[in-house]
């Protein structure tokens, strides 16, 4: 259990930030994307598993026709839980800095608050590789998975290429949609209900619009890049071996950055202590 919580009850200490409201998000946001990679992963290892019974290439492209909605679906999906995360990420990272501002600036030594502010700058630089690390990590395990070849008569690359020409259709389609959307807005659209606050229903269906137009553009960006590199399976896994390596060291330095910062805060407090408490009060 969180110490704050344990001291204070149910109510999370207000200098506790993986209870604060921002903490929490970002934890929610974290744990969705680990659900739509999931369901990523699977869809393209079960289409990869249906692709090995093909005969012909034609019952191959018949396949990928059937699979196209559904790894449109979680495309999206996946997109979109990656910019959520994004934006939970950032403005965690802002309150991290206005909580470690605050007490950076309750040390008086000057020597020992100069040593705090490196402290807090490393354990930031740290916090920031971690979470590249976690990003690289996943998308080296898609790649890992797209680049399987299937036991028929379709190779990996071919596949790659169907799906970015999917994903380019998809986004000419989406900014069509937008482009009407906005061609449809009216001079009064620019207001707001001055009761909600919320915009014109047109308004609402324009900025949809643009959100999927924008997804869209992502992910054929995204897989363009997987069509026009698409490494041979080896050199998916050794890419993957090594930001499993990277994500771990990152995790280590992010541990002992934590431990640094803690102990410079805490102004001698032995490191192991340090750690202790910067763990459980995640301070």
């Amino acid at each position: 259990m969180c110490r704050s919580i344990a001291e204070a009850g149910n109510r999370a200490h207000p200098h506790c930030l993986i209870h604060s409201a921002e903490g929490k998000a970002e934890a929610r946001a974290a744990g969705k994307l680990q659900d739509a990679a999931t369901s990523l992963f699977d869809a393209i290892k079960q289409r990869l598993s249906d692709l090995g019974t093909a005969k012909t290439g034609e019952e191959s492209e018949q396949i990928l026709s059937r699979w196209r909605q559904m790894l449109s679906q979680v495309m999206g999906a996946w997109d979109k839980a990656r910019v959520r995360l994004r934006e939970k990420r950032d403005a965690l990272a802002k309150k991290r800095a206005e909580h470690y501002a605050e007490k950076v600036a309750a040390v008086k030594n000057t020597e020992k608050r100069a040593a705090a502010e490196v402290a807090v700058r490393n354990a930031e630089a740290a916090q920031l590789e971690f979470e590249a690390a976690e990003d690289a990590h996943e998308e080296a395990h898609c790649m890992e998975m797209r680049t399987r070849e299937a036991e028929g008569f379709c190779s990996a690359n071919a596949v790659a290429h169907w799906d970015h020409s999917i994903a380019r259709a998809e986004a000419e389609d989406a900014r069509t949609a937008r482009d009407q959307a906005w061609e449809k807005l009216k001079p009064i659209d620019d207001k707001f209900d001055p009761r909600t606050g919320a915009p014109t229903p047109r308004k609402q269906k324009y900025l949809a619009a643009q959100r999927y137009a924008e997804s869209t553009a992502r992910i054929e960006t995204y897989l363009e890049g997987v069509a026009n590199n698409t490494p041979v399976h080896s050199e998916a896994v050794a890419d993957l071996e090594a930001a499993k390596a990277r994500l771990e060291a990152a995790r280590v330095s992010l541990t002992g950055a934590k431990a640094i910062r803690h102990s410079a805060l805490s102004m001698g407090r032995p490191p192991a202590e340090a750690w202790t408490k910067e763990e459980a009060v995640a301070a």
